[in-house]
């Protein structure tokens, strides 16, 4: 045990000693009589627990209970006084075995309201127990920051940003170092940087550069140097957000852009955070282990805390990029960055389209216009790129003024557009790779059409028809990805690779049929090869409208003993910009000849299995977690291959079983033990029990059907493997739980009802005895009714939850005289007039059956006679 400064004989004498337990005594008596006193009782309290534990202390340490106790106990007074205190020390308090007040035993509560008063009880007179405690406050305030911190992160917060290429070499230099001795036609950022307030408006067309331009001044050392001169011997805080609208809900969201901007500003001012998130810091009170993420309102609160104490904090200046990526009001997210620049102490730079809300409510502030500004970085940008090309450089050596014109000609068609000219630049060198004459590239730039629009339908037009459509299949996958987000449920909507398509595994795919025994195996050099051929074939099938960016981590490249992460490896295949998202949005564009995919494509089903060996790699790689998220992916989009191509036999489950039987077991199976341990059961070889309860669980109705062991799993558990019937995976998803998700039916775009219907039509029993692991019996019924509440689905969950409700009824469920308040309850708190209508055909439902029931036990005539009989 600690040494603890207490009372000891010898020390302070038999007086001091005797002293000391009058004055415990006395507190003890102040203790009793002050139960009424709120805060001061708890107060008191501890003061008791102090005193106590300090006593308890020296009596183990004199021996006092053992034999070989001290022996000047056995003074007469001595023994008087301790038998007096601890008579009086038992009417007051109960007996304590544990009794030693150390560091531990403080660093053990959790709770600083404890704590705190702890630390009240313990001043001025326990000098220890009050520094320790006031240290272990410290270590608990700094974890629930912390934790505050960990709970606002997300982890595609800056994805946007760092996936942006840098500026290219020696351009955007106006932007902070404007031309001297001229006049130019834009508000000055530098200037603004350095002695402005308010909004800065960069304004531009689509695919202009905004979001270069955004990094390149963020990141720029003179915009630091510029940004102090303006807070003078102040700190200056400076925060970046840049919208996406083909990423996560939170890449395009207010909801993202606040935590974003919250996370950045409290990770340097950690003293806010418990004054700016009060409901969080209480939260965490008692524990740190969870916290709730902060609602509107609350994040609306931090902001104003942060305005409110911008004096004493300092200076803030905020990078917005892509306002018109925003998803929602355009008005609501304007009037949010209008509020906090309001402050003096705070201004923001924000680009966007000139979209109408934002150049009506951005008129008469600072700006740019970055099409008419850019015509500099564009010829610098086509002479490094096709001026420098060694092909390019022999047609000068012949015709210098005819290839400069053909380069000068790209430059005026852009207005401005970098996009435009990134595009019409990869068209010259398909020409330089034809070898096409003067003439013929002056041809080739002739045709391009000045619109993006027309440019992409023109690009797309050049692809050659033996590779078409291998194009149209990648183009149609990587639309279908992106366009996908939105599907994922919020609780996922942070997922990574989500909207994505993986390099490496596109590659496999594209290589001929894979199996995870080839992909477990497969050598980090011909991952690499394989990924390069992927950027080719992209070039020469897609007309330049995909590329390949920063993505998932496949090289399990660490940074440690030299091992970094792979350019090529660690990418994914993109939408090369919203506007070519936008332009393959149009159901125009899909009837086009050059955007046919071949009979049979399933772009759902390429996915799922995209899906899948990504998951697969990655678990390779010993990153279980992402993996899992991957998996989760697959099942999302091998079920809606299932829904929207009922024949198919190209998804995902289709081809789980050969992938599962590959992998090593548990411990180390692939992401659900549950699944990989199911590999093994079955009776038919070759269709084990894993691929069906998982298809059972998210929907995949018509898979089911056409497994072999499905006629006769879904009847009883009566299998040497114990596995639960299908009707309880369809209605509460174990192994979807194991990893995290939500029962089934509150997943949507999951076919639980038709699941449970196709089971229980199959001769499942919705009274059948079950035990769920080491539960009690149940029935998948009474299952049902325990797990759907009222409390936690909304409108469309509960017209779900009714179907399968009413597939329970009709398939002869127990009715007892509880099931119509059931009903009721489950339908309560609702105005909508569908929840309302299903609820009453329910009701209807249960009584029609209450009555076949009693007429079918009503005696007539002749059982009567039988009975007599």
């Amino acid at each position: 045990m600690a040494e603890v400064a207490g009372i000891v004989v010898g020390v302070v004498g038999l007086a001091g000693l005797i002293g000391a337990f009058k004055d415990t005594i006395d507190l003890f008596n102040d203790f009793a009589d002050s139960r009424d006193l709120g805060r001061d009782y708890e107060i008191l309290d501890a003061k008791v627990d102090i005193e106590r534990t300090i006593l308890l202390q020296w009596v183990d340490r004199v021996n006092l209970l053992r034999p070989n106790y001290d022996r000047r106990l056995d003074d007469d007074h001595t023994q008087q006084a301790l038998t007096y205190f601890v008579t009086k020390l038992n009417q007051i308090m109960p007996t304590q075995d544990g009794f030693s007040m150390t560091d531990e035993d403080i660093e053990a509560i959790r709770d600083l309201r404890e704590l705190k008063t702890l630390l009240a009880a313990s001043l001025g007179h326990r000098k220890v127990v009050a520094e320790s405690t006031a240290k272990h406050i410290e270590r608990v305030e700094h974890a629930c920051e912390d934790r505050i911190l960990q709970t606002l992160w997300y982890r595609m917060m800056d994805d946007r940003h760092e996936s942006l290429a840098p500026a290219h070499n020696r351009t955007l230099q106006w932007a902070l170092e404007p031309p001297s001795g001229k006049e130019f036609f834009w508000h000055d950022l530098s200037k603004w940087l350095r002695c402005g307030s308010g909004i800065y408006w960069a304004s531009g067309k689509a695919g202009s550069g905004k979001s270069t331009l955004m990094k390149h001044v963020f990141h720029h050392d003179k915009t630091q140097l510029l940004l102090s001169q303006w807070a003078e011997d102040q700190d200056i805080s400076i925060a970046q957000f840049f919208f996406f609208n083909l990423g996560t809900t939170l890449q395009k969201s207010q909801e993202g852009l606040s935590r974003a901007l919250l996370y950045q500003i409290f990770s340097k001012h950690h003293s806010l955070i418990a004054e700016a998130l009060p409901n969080m810091w209480k939260q965490l009170q008692a524990t740190v282990e969870d916290v709730d993420l902060p609602s509107p309102a609350e994040t609306k609160h931090a902001f104003h805390v942060i305005t409110k104490h911008s004096s004493r904090l300092g200076k803030f200046c905020f990078f917005i990029d892509g306002l018109d990526e925003f998803v929602g009001n355009y008005l609501d997210g304007i009037a949010f960055i209008k509020e906090l620049a309001a402050n003096d102490n705070i201004k923001i730079v924000v680009s966007s389209r000139p979209i109408p809300d934002c150049v009506a409510s951005f008129e008469g502030l600072p700006t740019l216009q970055l099409q008419d500004l850019t015509r500099d970085d564009i010829r610098s940008y086509v002479q490094d790129v096709i001026g420098s090309h060694k092909y390019m450089q022999r047609l000068i050596d012949r015709d210098p003024e005819e290839a400069k014109e053909i380069m000068e000609d790209i430059v005026t068609k852009s207005s401005g557009v970098f996009l435009w000219v990134i595009l019409a630049c990869r068209s010259l060198i398909s020409g330089f790779s034809a070898y096409d004459r003067t003439s013929e590239l002056r041809k080739r730039v002739d045709e391009l059409p000045p619109e993006l629009e027309q440019m992409f339908d023109h690009m797309l037009s050049k692809i050659d028809r033996r590779n078409r459509e291998q194009g149209a299949r990648l183009l149609r996958m990587c639309y279908t990805a992106s366009a996908g987000r939105d599907r994922i449920p919020d609780r996922n909507r942070d997922r990574i690779g989500s909207g994505a398509v993986s390099t490496l595994t596109l590659a496999l795919m594209d290589d001929g049929p894979i199996d995870a025994g080839r992909i477990y195996t497969l050598p980090k050099k011909q991952k690499r090869g394989l990924c390069e051929e992927v950027e080719g074939r992209l070039r020469s099938r897609c007309g330049g409208l995909l590329e390949l960016a920063k993505g998932i981590c496949f090289c399990r490249g660490d940074g440690l003993n030299g091992e970094q992460h792979h350019p090529k490896i660690d990418t994914k295949v993109t939408i090369m910009h919203r506007t070519v998202f936008e332009f393959l949005g149009s159901e125009r564009v899909w009837e086009l000849e050059c955007l046919q995919a071949p009979h049979g494509s399933d772009s759902y089903a390429d996915l799922s299995l995209e899906r899948l060996y990504s998951a697969i790699l990655l678990y390779v790689s010993t990153n279980r977690e992402q993996a899992n998220e991957l998996l989760q992916d697959a099942l999302e989009w091998g079920q809606k291959s299932d829904c929207e191509n009922p024949e198919g036999r190209r998804n995902m489950f289709w081809i789980l079983e050969g992938q599962l039987n590959i992998l090593p077991r548990p411990p180390g199976g692939l992401l659900f033990p549950q699944l990989c341990a199911m590999s093994s059961h079955n009776t038919i070889p070759g269709h084990s029990h894993a691929a069906l309860i998982l298809a059972t669980e998210v929907g995949a109705v018509n898979y089911v059907k056409r497994h072999p062991e499905f006629p006769r799993k879904g009847e009883s558990t009566a299998d040497s493997c114990d596995c639960p019937p299908l009707l309880y995976h369809a209605i509460a998803g174990p192994i979807l739980q194991e990893a995290g998700l939500l029962p089934p039916f509150l997943i949507a775009g999951y076919n639980t009802s038709e699941m449970v219907s196709l089971a229980l039509s199959s001769g499942a029993d919705p009274n059948e005895k079950m035990r769920i692991a080491n539960g009690p019996i149940t029935t998948p019924w009474f299952f049902w009714k325990q797990r759907v509440t009222a409390t936690y689905i909304d409108v469309s969950m509960r017209l779900e939850a009714s179907e399968i409700t009413a597939a329970f009824l009709k398939a002869g469920a127990i009715i007892d005289d509880r099931t119509q308040d059931w009903i009721g309850k489950l339908f309560l708190n609702t105005s909508d007039p569908l929840v309302i209508k299903k609820r009453e055909e329910l009701l209807e439902l249960v009584a029609s059956l209450k009555r076949a029931k009693k007429r079918r036990k009503r005696p007539t005539k002749g059982n009567i006679a039988d009975w007599r009989r």
